[in-house]
């Protein structure tokens, strides 16, 4: 039986919904169109934005609204049966449960519109963090570049955080430091294909992508001792729920396993 969805009084979540099996959810600009319509439709009645990125086999949405389910239910349904439809397939789009994070607290707000507003730069779809992202909010706050999207950001409350655009654009840029609510602890950061080439070169397995769930789980205890990696980012990538990720590391605090595993893996390395 599944846990009841944490609901925030703040009526404030991050919400995170990626492909089942890393499907990629956005082929081509009609698809991030037609998922960008699906999404506004969907908050002009349940709520609002405050912040978006939509990546290709991903999307993150910083949502304002008291129907959390149904807004995300009105959003998966539609687009799974449009992306079914145009690409002649049956089945789940969508992997399981949509992450969705309560926001109670100011700083954990703030924090969360930057990780959002930086999932481009942390993918390696642009160079710098300041460059310009079509699917994301970014431009609705410092580009002006609106007409050609549908989702339509809400942009004062996050304004009115900060006492000028430029002291809100010097916050985005910060250097990388833990985004504190959504990785506990010494966590080192890469981009996605950086990480992508580390999961390859610990697990020896080139086409990790590509296998099914249950391979998958194979890697994990592997990755989990081998650097202080982020849980997010490992979930998102490998399209493994955070919380069974969790559970896996806390499986392995057998000192006397873990031990054996690194062994075996420093025997590997050197042989």
């Amino acid at each position: 039986m599944r846990k009841p969805r944490a609901l925030a009084k703040s009526e404030l979540y991050h919400v995170v919904q990626g492909g089942v099996g890393g499907l990629i959810l956005c082929v081509d600009y009609n698809d991030y169109g037609r998922l960008a319509k699906y999404i506004q439709q969907s908050v002009a009645k349940y709520g609002k934005i405050h912040a978006y990125c939509l990546m290709s086999n991903h999307f993150h949405l910083l949502i304002e609204t008291k129907h959390l389910s149904l807004c995300m239910h009105q959003i998966n349904s539609s687009y799974a049966h449009y992306f079914n439809l145009k690409y002649e397939r049956t089945g789940h789009v969508f992997q399981g449960r949509f992450f969705s994070e309560p926001i109670e607290k100011e700083s954990y707000f703030k924090n969360c519109v930057r990780y959002i507003l930086l999932n481009p730069y942390k993918g390696g779809l642009v160079k710098t963090k300041g460059d310009f992202y079509a699917w994301s909010s970014f431009s609705d706050y410092f580009f002006d570049r609106t007409s050609h999207r549908t989702i339509k950001t809400e942009t004062d409350f996050v304004q009115n955080l900060f006492s000028t655009k430029l002291e809100f654009y010097t916050f985005i840029k910060e250097p990388d430091k833990p985004v504190e609510f959504l990785d506990p602890g010494n966590v080192k950061y890469f981009s996605d294909t950086t990480l992508i080439k580390e999961i390859r070169k610990i697990t020896k397995c080139r086409n990790f992508l590509g296998m099914e769930f249950l391979e998958k789980l194979n890697l994990i205890p592997k990755l989990l001792i081998s650097k202080p990696y982020s849980f997010k980012q490992l979930s998102r990538i490998l399209a493994i729920p955070y919380g069974f990720l969790l559970k896996v590391k806390k499986e392995l605090s057998n000192k006397k396993e873990v031990e054996e595993m690194k062994q075996n893996m420093q025997q590997g390395d050197s042989g």
